[in-house]
Order: structure tokens, then sequence, then C-alpha cells
């Protein structure tokens, strides 16, 4: 196993932060999209996510590295600036 040979220190703290990121989206997945829809068919459920995480999830969701902004409201503000 790879993992065996990595520095455990560091390997392990950068999971968990992997971890709770992975843990935060699917709770968000499941609270906005899952809880509140029924699927017919897999494929249907696939495109409901897919639409989900490419037309909101991703553009809109805040990015420390942002400042705390969405992808959008950054872009708006670049363009602004510029």
């Amino acid at each position: 196993n790879p993992r065996k040979t990595l520095d455990i220190g560091h390997e392990s703290s950068s999971l968990i932060g992997r971890d709770s990121l992975c843990e935060s989206f699917f709770a968000i997945l499941e609270c906005e999209l899952l809880d509140r829809n029924s699927f017919r068919s897999h494929a249907e459920a696939r495109m409901a996510i897919f639409d989900f995480v490419e037309g909101w999830y991703n553009p809109q969701r805040r990015h420390s590295s942002l400042d705390y902004r969405s992808p959008a409201r950054y872009e708006q503000r670049v363009q602004a600036l510029a």
C-alpha cells in the first residue's frame, strides 16, 4: 500500500481536509437535491447530479482561495476592476 510509505503526519492532515470537504459536499448534495427529488432511473439521477454540480455547486459555492466569494462573484469583481 503506497500510503504506508508516506509521511503519516503530513498525509493524515491532508486526508482530514479532503474528508471534511467531501463530507460537506455530500451533505449539501443530499440536502439540496436528493432529499427533495425522486428519480425514475439512474440516468435521470445522474443528469440531476451533473446539473446540480455544474449548474449550482461549482459556480456558486464560496471558495476560501477567492476570499470567500463564489467563482461567479469573483469573475464579476475582476471584470469590474479591469
